[in-house]
């Protein structure tokens, strides 16, 4: 009788696990059966697709998950194109939900995903109405900030991490080379005060000896004082 009770145990318990599980995988492959699911798969993905952002929200990380620390956000002309058929197929998924179906609250934020999208896509035909580099917000300022404040290095594997993102640096300077020079070709270029100021400061951070600059203060000089430098030093880093 025991037996057959735990028979029954486990068979269930198997059950609702293998039903979960293949409810999990449709709704992460599949049009989600409930749209609450549809956004909570949408962030997901968008985060998935920005190793910046998994570094600066530190979620993964928490579970021994860092791969993603060894990269940067993909900057390229591809890319962008295709963030925008992502967030056309997005929207199609969206619209497809009727609100007959849907109470007051998901009604309100179907209609709010879907004003938001409408402006990305809209925007498509802007994107190259902007100034990658300037003095406020550029990339060149933004992507230094990033590896000095939000890549956390507090063991060996960290910093290795962090190393092999540096080297990632000259790909993201291409990709947005690859834009500005897109942009060169369609005139649209900032006003020459905002390139003065750009080239000065690129100037002043180039004359910066390696020791100072941000890459390495940031992290390697406070690092001194932390157990895991030796693990460091003896890996050559």
């Amino acid at each position: 009788m025991l037996r057959k009770f735990f028979k029954l145990t486990f068979g269930l318990t198997l059950f609702a696990v293998l039903t979960f599980s293949l409810f999990v995988y449709y709704e992460w492959n599949f049009r989600p059966v409930f749209i609450n699911n549809f956004f909570n798969r949408s962030i997901v993905h968008m985060a998935l697709d920005s190793p910046e952002t998994l570094s600066t929200l530190r979620i993964l990380d928490q579970f021994g998950i860092k791969g993603h620390n060894q990269k940067l956000d993909d900057s390229s002309l591809e890319h962008m194109e295709e963030l925008y058929t992502k967030v056309e197929e997005m929207q199609r998924v969206l619209r497809s939900y009727n609100n007959q179906d849907l109470n007051d609250s998901e009604k309100i934020s179907k209609q709010v995903a879907d004003e938001l999208m409408s402006y990305f896509l809209n925007s498509r035909k802007f994107r190259f109405h902007n100034y990658p580099l300037n003095q406020i917000w550029g990339v060149q300022l933004n992507l230094p900030t990033f590896l000095a404040t939000k890549h956390v290095i507090e063991t060996a594997s960290d910093a290795q991490n962090y190393l092999l993102r540096l080297k990632q640096v000259r790909v993201k300077v291409d990709q947005v080379m690859e834009g500005l020079l897109i942009r060169e070709e369609k005139g649209i270029l900032p006003p020459r005060f905002i390139g003065e100021k750009v080239i000065a400061g690129l100037e002043s951070f180039i004359g910066t000896p390696a020791h100072q600059k941000i890459f390495y203060a940031s992290h390697f000089l406070i690092a001194l004082d932390k157990p895991m430098v030796p693990l460091i030093r003896n890996r050559n880093f």
